[in-house]
């Protein structure tokens, strides 16, 4: 149980934030923008950053049939690719020249086969010129719908070549032909713009001096400060503790009062209270150490069968299965607390017991017979009825 509601709980989280981060348009953990080559090489040297990719803006297709689809036509590092969920999964990104990749929306709009080699008429500006140029497709992959644009990448090549003199020269608004982005990715997640700001000054250049925006889908998950947040988690936490306590307490219970007797004889040779006590924790120990193992590999499966089925209620589109060596910790520790706390009682009662109380006890509520007159005979399903509700203390 406990490793399920981890399982959805976790797989839930990585999911709402893949979806975000597909909606901003990457994973990086912040972006500086606007850049010229030598800030790009200056920036990415800081040893707070983990990993970083750059693009270079070339302009947005201008073709008629991309005017209601947006798209950026870029040169784009490999690792920039990934960030932004589009590395080609046919083919390569481009190196030569006159290469370019694309994803399968574009390509369809276009009217052109998924097939690597297939010629691509792309139009832009660059400044008032209109430019129409022929692409050869070196790499594709499956069109996003939740992603704010599409990509096309084109090769460093094609950039040196064409609009190489404009990437280390300062831009005015509303140029960004030759702009560069650099995304960047730290140890972890927090305080995401103090570690930006830290790198600007570090690296030379002066605060407020080079802008930068940070992703607010880590802003929205991993920096929320709500208190109510806090104490509804806590809640949960506690109630599922609660839950797994009673189930368990009243598995122990019932397995104290069929061995009452046996108890009862335990004490008859001299065995003292606090060690029957311990023998029903090690009892509950050696079930947790063959049970636990088991549970965490059940509730992982089940808790991936019940996650895409949990998530088809919500707005995300798509589930994500998350395999956090968390999930597995968290169970097993709630499970052996759980069992620890949950034997406890059960213990008290089985050590309490006296040898003479032990021999005379009978496992249902003594009543005086009542003469039952039945129209329906002895249905099994009415003796089993009956049977249940003999003793209420097992039935609870």
């Amino acid at each position: 149980m406990f490793t399920s509601l981890f399982t959805i709980g976790m797989g839930m989280k990585n999911s709402f934030e893949q979806q975000t981060m597909r909606q901003v348009g990457g994973y990086a953990h912040g972006t500086y923008k606007y850049l010229t080559m030598d800030q790009v090489n200056k920036l990415k040297k800081h040893t707070s950053i983990k990993e970083y990719g750059y693009s270079i803006m070339v302009n947005s297709a201008e073709n008629k049939e991309l005017l209601k689809h947006y798209t950026e036509i870029r040169y784009a590092t490999d690792s920039q690719a990934k960030m932004f969920y589009s590395s080609p999964t046919h083919g390569t990104m481009p190196e030569k020249e006159n290469e370019i990749a694309t994803d399968t929306a574009v390509l369809d709009l276009l009217k052109v086969k998924h097939n690597i080699g297939e010629k691509i008429k792309v139009q832009y500006f660059i400044d008032d010129n209109k430019i129409s140029k022929e692409f050869v497709l070196s790499g594709f992959w499956e069109n996003d719908k939740v992603m704010p644009a599409s990509m096309m990448f084109v090769s460093r090549k094609y950039i040196d070549k064409n609009i190489g003199d404009r990437i280390n020269k300062p831009h005015k608004s509303g140029d960004y032909v030759g702009t560069l982005n650099l995304d960047v990715m730290f140890n972890n997640s927090k305080n995401i713009s103090q570690k930006m700001n830290k790198v600007i000054t570090e690296s030379g250049f002066s605060p407020n001096s080079i802008g930068y925006g940070v992703n607010w889908a880590y802003l929205s998950t991993n920096e929320s400060k709500d208190p109510s947040v806090l104490f509804g988690l806590i809640g949960i936490l506690l109630l599922i503790i609660f839950t797994g306590y009673l189930i368990i307490y009243n598995i122990f219970q019932i397995s104290v009062i069929k061995d009452i007797r046996f108890y009862g004889l335990l004490k008859t040779i001299g065995t003292t209270s606090k060690q029957i006590k311990k023998l029903i924790k090690n009892q509950a120990l050696i079930l947790s150490s063959i049970g636990i193992p088991i549970g965490l590999s059940l509730g992982y499966i089940i808790g991936n069968i019940l996650l895409p089925v949990i998530i088809k209620t919500t707005t995300v589109e798509t589930s994500y299965i998350s395999f956090n060596p968390i999930i597995f910790i968290c169970s097993a520790v709630f499970s052996i607390v759980t069992v620890m706390i949950s034997c406890r009682k059960p213990g008290k009662i089985a050590a309490k017991v006296s040898p003479i109380e032990a021999s005379k006890y009978v496992d249902a509520d003594i009543k005086i017979k009542k003469k039952r007159k039945s129209q329906r005979g002895g249905k099994i399903y009415n003796m089993a009825r009956y049977n249940m509700f003999r003793s209420r203390k097992k039935l609870s």
